[in-house]
């Protein structure tokens, strides 16, 4: 591990500067980026079709095929940071190994499973939403359809607005592996557990950290219906045709849902690193620990 020699210089940055480094990172390591992000989003977004073929999101209502693309875009967006976590911990790594592994990569987030999935799942009312879906999933209902979008956007509001605040709940458990609950001798070894740190961190910046995400949620909407619009385009251009049919439409919209949440976690991750430099002054703390290391060996 080099703690002094970054594949990314340490150092803060404006918004558009970590979104313009975000896009040579990407560029750099895409195919690696892409097989992370597959990693997580292939079965999250078989999971999703098979809840918009659900009985409640039928072509026989009135809301069609527009309801199970809206569905979709929600059903991402709370997956997202879930579904990301590959590329989280790939790009922990890749910041200080001169070779970082996809398969260390994913060992990292399976040591770490149950943290993520507690912080969220439980600690964001993302698993409440899927059992709203999944009571519901069979009916056939106009007036059950309609609570559950009801409750479904209050669901999204809260965890929106949860998100917009504490954005890094993914590299606080994964790279710095804090722990969620502490018992025992662990309370007395590790002082800090995850709602401490959290806290610690996102509270000093809380400005922010809600002005880059709410910049960052409007770059990744633009994104979104850029590539759609591409992917629909060259369809037309190559004269493939299968634009015109629905299941199609819904794959090119979870492409292109998911490639953004791929890109949005890349700039999260560099924001982290930002705030980290920011409030910590990191890059200092890194170097000292590097002159130590030397010192010892």
């Amino acid at each position: 591990m080099n703690l002094d020699r970054h594949l990314i210089s340490i150092r803060a940055r404006t918004f558009p500067g970590l979104c313009d480094l975000a896009l040579q990172v990407v560029r750099s390591f895409l195919p690696t980026l892409l097989l992370a992000l597959a990693v997580t989003a292939v079965p999250l977004a078989v999971v999703n079709y098979l809840i918009c073929e659900m009985p409640v999101w039928s072509s026989n209502y009135s809301y069609g095929n527009p309801a199970r693309g809206w569905m979709q875009l929600g059903l991402v967006y709370i997956e997202s940071q879930i579904g990301t976590v590959v590329i989280t911990a790939w790009l922990g790594r890749a910041m200080f190994y001169d070779q970082p592994t996809l398969r260390a990569s994913i060992y990292d987030v399976l040591h770490a499973s149950f943290r993520v999935i507690w912080v969220h799942t439980f600690l964001r009312p993302v698993g409440f939403m899927f059992l709203l879906l999944w009571a519901n999933s069979g009916s056939n209902s106009q007036n059950e359809l309609e609570m559950v979008i009801v409750f479904g956007l209050l669901l999204l509001l809260i965890i929106g607005a949860i998100r917009t605040f504490r954005p890094f709940a993914s590299e606080i458990v994964i790279l710095e592996k804090t722990p969620i609950l502490m018992m025992g001798k662990e309370k007395k070894k590790v002082a800090v557990g995850y709602s401490k740190r959290s806290q610690n961190l996102h509270g000093f910046a809380s400005s922010v950290v809600l002005s880059r995400t709410i910049l960052l949620g409007m770059v990744a909407g633009l994104m979104t219906a850029g590539i759609y619009g591409m992917i629909m385009f060259s369809d037309g251009v190559l004269a493939i045709d299968l634009g015109g049919m629905g299941w199609a439409r819904q794959l090119f919209w979870a492409i292109a849902l998911w490639l953004v949440a791929g890109f949005s976690a890349v700039v999260r991750f560099l924001s982290y690193i930002d705030l980290r430099a920011r409030q910590e002054g990191w890059d200092a703390e890194l170097k000292v620990k590097a002159e130590a290391y030397r010192m010892v060996v």
